[in-house]
């Protein structure tokens, strides 16, 4: 589904941020997962531009709110990088 695909890229952008795997204070894998079913989203660091952290905020919203990947190019923080090629 898009709004899972959208959710691990936020979690997989927060890790490359951080260094560490989202919830990496979590004793186990099911309370990471119990988080992440009851909405719960990993903690921003301070040190994140407004930018980042907004769109963080984005991919991490309900999935009915959650923009699509279309949309998230449009955002501030990714929308003046230059193009990645063909696709």
């Amino acid at each position: 589904e898009q709004g899972s695909d959208i959710w691990a890229v936020a979690c997989t952008l927060l890790q490359l941020l951080t260094g560490k795997i989202p919830w990496d204070e979590e004793d186990s894998s099911f309370a990471a997962l119990f988080k992440i079913g009851n909405g719960q989203h990993p903690s921003l660091p301070p040190h994140l531009s407004s930018e980042a952290a907004s769109f963080l905020l984005a991919c991490f919203q309900p999935v009915d709110a959650r923009p699509c990947a279309r949309e998230l190019l449009a955002h501030p923080f990714v929308a003046d990088l230059p193009p990645a090629g063909p696709m």
